[in-house]
């Protein structure tokens, strides 16, 4: 019986070529199972990107906006001096700049760690199109070969049937092909592991970001709840300045 552990100096040449068919075709359905997560996993990264970035960090940032304006409304309205209120303004103002230089150099890392990933997506699609190019290559040389033989009728014109050691170098061809088969195998499940260990970390920060958009709703309901107060101290503001 074939199996797994079948070494390939106990099996036929037909044998051989079986157990190789059945590592190759499994192989390449985990190669596609593989492939087939990783592509839902970029889809998830995206929609984390999207939710995270474009939605989220928008509101955020409106928040931050409305904050600064109400401190220094809320700081006109109970600082008397003027001094008093010049320095305080400008400590308001500078938390706020601080922070959102911090926010700035932290984008700057984030685009340029895209940058970056792009730049890799595309050495990936050119290695894509590669194998694409190497793929229809192949097929052509077996359709100019099906032709000649269509044409001739001779399935063996270099005569390799005739030399002796025909038949030792297919097998030793074919012990090769299933070494690489089987060996990689492993490596296919190692790489569909990661690719399913990837998945649960994306959900796991898809529930994060969810998390982190309750607070700044949260933060944006705080900062409604307020703007009464902040109204009623512009407009004791004004009535002290009328």
């Amino acid at each position: 019986m074939i199996n797994a552990d079948s070494k390939a100096s106990e099996l036929t040449l037909t044998q051989m070529l079986y157990d190789l068919e059945r590592n190759v075709a499994g192989n390449a359905a985990k190669a596609y199972a593989t492939r087939s997560v990783i592509e839902e996993n970029r889809a998830l990264a995206l929609r984390n990107y999207a939710a995270a970035f474009l939605g989220d960090r928008h509101l955020a940032q409106q928040n931050t906006e409305d904050l600064i304006h109400s401190r220094i409304a809320l700081l006109e309205a109970h600082v008397k001096k003027t001094e008093d209120f010049k320095n305080l303004s400008a400590d308001a103002k500078m938390q706020f700049l601080e922070h959102k230089n911090e926010m700035n150099t932290s984008i700057g890392q984030i685009s340029q760690r895209l940058v970056e990933i792009n730049s890799a997506l595309e050495e990936v699609n050119r290695t894509i199109d590669n194998l694409n190019v190497q793929i229809s290559s192949f097929n052509s040389k077996q359709l100019v070969e099906n032709e000649r033989i269509l044409g001739s009728g001779d399935v063996d014109p270099t005569g390799k049937t005739a030399r002796p050691e025909y038949a030792g170098e297919l097998r030793v061809t074919a012990e090769s092909l299933l070494k690489d088969a089987r060996g990689y195998d492993d490596a296919l499940s190692k790489l569909l592991q990661g690719a399913a260990d990837n998945r649960s970390r994306l959900t796991e920060a898809y529930e994060v970001s969810m998390e982190n958009r309750d607070l700044i709703i949260k933060n944006r309901d705080s900062l409604t709840s307020q703007q009464s107060s902040v109204l009623d101290a512009v407009a004791k503001t004004e009535s002290r300045l009328a």
